[in-house]
């Protein structure tokens, strides 16, 4: 929401600037002068008014004429003294001088610059205000994301059904199948009905619409990547100018918005998280009793990873009495049964119950993956309780990583803010603690610490701004009503905490919400024992996985329009799903998180784009040959302003990384091994350099990642889940204590 209102707020400035440049259209030496004696001078600001107010008289009364030779004529056909304004395309035109300062200047208007500071009139190109609006909109989709809304609206209201919806009970519980994907729910012996129109009760034109509409979902983040940058180069021949302008604006304001947001917001969430304190009461009420179910989804990870997150959940006050573990492993691995058998006697006794779950190979629409695991394991886990809606009702579901070490008195906190909420709304409600990738930050490269002090301080700020749109990630918990009324996770969906986000978000109408808890979430990142490419390479397997969250732009627009299509149906009033005040609702708020998805992926996407393309564009009008168009006065006018703000986005940036340095501090005790720099000011020097130093390099790379997720969105159906190796306990990289203790545990264990 504030990248937003920041644009917007440099919008206006593109409009000054702007204003600047017509201000000062073509002009011929003028021989206005000022002396020491004239003491009635009006102000150059008062001046530049009365100009534009005579600029838009003349033009109303069709006074105003370029100044061109008299024998001359326009290409376009237009004679010479005709009353018409140049068009940006006429930049090319040598036969056209441009307007001159002399037939704008208003009578009576004297300088203020004294005899010493005589005001030159320089002629310079005619730049359209309109024209620049216009083109900062294609340039951030904010016109695309509106006419894509509106479509689907139209979509939906095309659809059309074979039947009603009583007579139609084979296909309540139906698929809808979209450009190959499957978006599933699940047999009625299991979830609830969904609030979406079934694609087998639409009628045989309605399904090729709807189809047609698929497709189109899917080409549309390719559309958002690479049509805008095209859509660019295409009106720089005409508008060079305007097109600089934009281009040179949208950059230096998205990174400026985003340092300010993330500097603003970062310091207050790095405040509540020193603030967080364990409650105070050693376990729960027997009328506030809470039952949490943890799921584990894992893929040939080390034992004794496994063991750190199972050893921080058991720290729990309540673990033995109100905790229960799924551990969902894949069947397709070698030796997950002894794994499970390992762990579930290692840590026999320190919770309710553990059970383990397989989810086995080759299921049709199920590709391996974490979703894929997450869907088998939620499953295994409501047959397991026997669908029981009382235990439903009460349970909390939390999904960690297997790596996932959480803070204590995270679960007690969990609870307390649970029942805080009105019964009505608990249902609804998703929770988010921050994560932090730092338990091998020591062992981290160079690049990766820049995109680790990213993540962290992005997640931080987004959870500290109340007006912001929260999305889940990697290690959240939401109430076990609303994962049983989505139909839980869908398998072929790679970004699942997303993924989910946006699901719950849909399939509620809009009611859900996700509510932070500020006490840490620590993980790994990505690691080959003692590899510094092979370190790098496995963070980079990792972003290309994340940058495939990018499907779920194109989800989200393929499911508009059979929600909207269901809440206008009799059944859906029946079923008091909330017709359509709750739909418009969904509506608005979804713009936000559309807005957010567009920042995450779109723009990040687009920046490097943007970034050439405003070199090149500036190559081409320095050796163009332009007659007498100052284009380096042009580059000068244009270029200090955003000078000015990517100055200030490098200051929010050394700022940021003294806030990631106290987060770091604030959590050092739980990262594993020594700095290499012990002197606290060296350490946070050797960060920031790195930091800054790396950061156009991990933006590059994320662009790059985007890139090839907006088209893997359009030519697969389903995407491979590539698993980042994780840091193994016996690795020289670990010290000798680690490995001491995983043999201990071992030996212990197997004996």
């Amino acid at each position: 929401m504030v990248p937003c209102r920041m644009l917007l707020f440099y919008l206006l400035a593109i409009t000054g600037i702007a204003l600047c440049c017509q201000q000062k259209v073509g002009a011929e030496n003028c021989e206005a002068s000022a002396s020491e004696d004239q003491e009635v001078a009006v102000t150059l600001v008062q001046a530049s008014v009365i100009l534009e107010k005579k600029a838009r008289r003349s033009r109303s009364h069709g006074l105003l004429s370029p100044s061109r030779p008299a024998s001359a004529k326009a290409k376009n056909g237009t004679k010479a003294g005709d009353d018409v304004l140049p068009s940006g395309s006429d930049i090319w035109n040598e036969d056209l001088n441009w307007i001159s300062v002399q037939q704008l200047h208003p009578a009576g208007v004297i300088s203020t610059l004294k005899p010493y500071r005589q005001p030159e009139w320089r002629n310079v190109s005619y730049i359209s205000l309109a024209v620049i609006m216009l083109l900062c909109c294609v340039a951030y989709p904010a016109v695309l994301v509106a006419g894509l809304l509106v479509l689907s609206l139209v979509v939906s209201m095309c659809l059309s059904v074979k039947r009603s919806w009583d007579d139609d009970e084979e296909a309540s519980h139906g698929a809808v199948q979209a450009e190959g994907r499957e978006v599933t729910s699940s047999p009625p012996s299991l979830f609830p009905e969904l609030p979406v129109l079934a694609k087998q009760r639409l009628t045989d034109a309605s399904k090729t619409l709807y189809t047609c509409w698929a497709y189109f979902c899917c080409m549309m983040p390719s559309m958002m990547v690479f049509g805008a940058p095209i859509l660019m180069v295409f009106l720089a021949r005409p508008f060079p100018q305007e097109t600089l302008i934009a281009l040179s604006m949208l950059t230096t304001v998205f990174f400026f918005s985003s340092s300010c947001h993330l500097l603003i917001f970062a310091g207050k969430g790095l405040n509540d998280l020193g603030l967080a304190q364990r409650p105070q009461s050693g376990s729960q009420g027997p009328e506030t009793q809470v039952q949490h179910w943890i799921i584990l989804p894992q893929y040939k990870e080390e034992v004794e990873v496994v063991s750190m997150a199972l050893r921080s959940v058991a720290q729990c006050t309540f673990a033995k009495s109100a905790i229960g573990v799924v551990l969902a492993f894949e069947e397709r691995e070698v030796g997950a049964e002894q794994k499970a058998e390992l762990l579930k006697r290692s840590f026999e006794g320190q919770f309710q119950e553990i059970i383990t779950v397989y989810h086995p190979a080759g299921l049709p629409n199920d590709p391996p993956g974490k979703a894929s695991n997450l869907c088998w394991g939620f499953k295994e886990l409501l047959k397991h309780i026997k669908s029981d809606e009382d235990i439903i009702s009460k349970s909390i579901l939390t999904v960690a990583d297997a790596d996932s070490e959480f803070s204590a008195g995270y679960f007690e906190a969990l609870s307390s803010q649970y029942m805080q909420l009105e019964p009505s709304k608990r249902r609804y409600q998703m929770f988010q603690s921050p994560v932090f990738h730092l338990k091998n930050f020591h062992r981290q490269p160079a690049p990766v610490i820049a995109g680790t002090c990213f993540t962290a301080m992005q997640e931080l700020s987004m959870l500290a701004d109340s007006n912001g749109m929260t999305l889940p990630y990697s290690t959240y918990s939401l109430s076990m009503q609303l994962a049983f009324d989505v139909g839980g996770w869908d398998p072929e969906w790679i970004a699942e905490d997303y993924h989910m986000g946006i699901k719950c978000f849909l399939m509620t109408l809009g009611r859900s919400s996700i509510q932070p808890v500020m006490l840490a979430t620590m993980n790994y990142m990505p690691e080959e024992d003692d590899n510094w490419w092979g370190t790098c390479m496995a963070r980079w397997t990792q972003i290309k996985r994340h940058a495939l969250g990018f499907s779920d732009f194109a989800y989200y627009f393929m499911m508009l329009p059979l929600v909207f299509a269901y809440v206008v149906s009799q059944a859906a009033q029946k079923k008091r799903h909330g017709g359509f005040a709750a739909f418009w609702r969904m509506l608005v708020l979804g713009t936000c998180l559309v807005v957010r998805l567009v920042n995450v992926h779109v723009i990040i996407g687009v920046l490097s784009t943007y970034g050439v393309l405003e070199l090149a564009l500036k190559i081409f009008l320095k050796f163009a040959h332009i007659r007498d168009h100052w284009t380096a006065f042009l580059f000068d006018t244009v270029g200090y302003l955003p000078s000015v703000v990517l100055s200030g986005s490098a200051v929010c940036t050394v700022f940021l990384t003294i806030m990631f340095f106290k987060a770091y501090r604030l959590l050092q005790d739980r990262v594993e091994g020594e700095p290499y720099i012990k002197t606290p000011f060296l350490h946070w020097l050797k960060i920031c350099i790195t930091v800054i130093g790396m950061s156009p390099v991990y933006l590059v790379m994320l662009a790059y990642a985007l890139w090839c997720a907006a088209l893997n969105v359009l030519t697969q159906t389903s995407f491979e889940y590539h698993v980042a190796p994780k840091p193994s306990a016996t690795g020289s990289g670990k010290d000798e204590e680690a490995k001491v203790k995983l043999n201990a545990f071992t030996e212990k264990n197997l004996q």
